[in-house]
């Protein structure tokens, strides 16, 4: 399972695939001009961080760090590595879940529309959560899914970057399939740092591809 990434330009129509199979987990990442743009080691929560896309990057002691491991979540790792290739962030900033003030769900075709829309047109409308919007935002989008030719199946699902639960997270982002239980993985890192985060009152975090 390759993954070939252009060099990012605004100009450029990049374009990442897939041209093996989801069971061949001992994959390279690959460019088309045999370059590494990312910072493939190891990281550890207290050592200066390290960015996977900035140059000198001025990073803080003791950050707190989203470790992807390529060894534990191959397809994910490489779907991040892509998007952050094309240009998405890598330092993220979490949002902490509550109900949109901005945004409504329509009762009667399950949209997502704006407050002022639904009370203006009188359409009956449920409250949605801020990470809801930004899924919904990112999933609703053909344009930005990474590796096309890897369709749904029994076993994958579709993941986003940068995740719906950060301030990045939304119509800007990317999706792509992958296996269910590598979510299942990230899931409950994030969920742990999350915690961290807002036991110290913090919301930024770097994502870091080990």
């Amino acid at each position: 399972m390759k993954c070939y990434c252009s060099q990012h330009s605004p100009k450029e129509d990049n374009k990442c695939s897939k041209t093996l199979s989801f069971s061949d987990y001992n994959s390279n990442i690959m460019f088309k001009d045999n370059r590494i743009s990312h910072k493939m080691q190891k990281a550890n929560i207290n050592s200066i961080c390290q960015r996977t896309t900035a140059i000198d990057p001025l990073c803080t002691q003791f950050k707190e760090n989203h470790i992807i491991e390529k060894s534990k979540t191959p397809n994910i790792w490489e779907f991040t590595a892509c998007a952050i290739d094309k240009g998405a962030p890598n330092t993220l900033n979490y949002i902490p879940n509550k109900e949109s003030v901005v945004y409504v769900r329509n009762m009667i075709n399950e949209e997502i529309v704006t407050k002022v829309q639904a009370d203006k047109e009188k359409i009956p409308y449920s409250p949605i959560s801020i990470h809801e919007v930004n899924r919904v935002k990112v999933l609703s989008r053909d344009d930005n899914q990474l590796f096309k030719d890897v369709k749904y199946a029994p076993g994958l699902s579709r993941d986003e970057y940068p995740y719906a639960s950060t301030i990045e997270g939304g119509s800007d982002g990317y999706w792509a399939y992958v296996p269910v239980h590598e979510q299942s993985v990230q899931g409950g890192k994030l969920q742990g740092l999350y915690k961290r985060l807002l036991s110290s009152g913090s919301s930024e975090f770097d994502v870091v591809l080990a």
